[in-house]
């Protein structure tokens, strides 16, 4: 079995005044011999796990603005496919989040103050 991971990367590809674009992820490839021993070997691999987003920073008036895009490619995995599929979307404006996330629904997600 082989397997390589480059490291996640993420390059500015708009910058202009306090707005940001970034386009970032990693590749990560898998593969496999079957059968190595009997001559008939046949090589399967794929990307999967590989990743791709893209990141938008802004300030409005003294709140920071960041929306947010990320996808890989276990779409139709149990079809034995790998279409992109979506992992995160979200808009978040300070603490406050909205949209798809690590708890997988589209719900506000809103800072717990405590009182003083």
């Amino acid at each position: 079995m082989v397997a390589t991971c480059a490291s996640a990367q993420a390059i500015d590809i708009v910058t202009t005044g306090d707005t940001t674009l970034s386009i970032g992820g990693y590749i990560k490839a898998e593969g496999a011999f079957n059968s190595p021993d009997e001559g008939d070997s046949e090589f399967k691999g794929n990307l999967r796990q590989s990743r791709i987003n893209m990141k938008t920073t802004k300030s409005v008036e003294d709140k920071k603005l960041t929306g947010f895009i990320e996808g890989d490619f276990y779409g139709d995995y149990a079809k034995g496919g790998s279409n992109l599929r979506l992992r995160h979307a979200y808009v978040q404006v300070d603490d406050l989040t909205v949209g798809k996330t690590w708890n997988g629904q589209f719900l506000a997600v809103a800072p717990l103050h405590r009182a003083a």
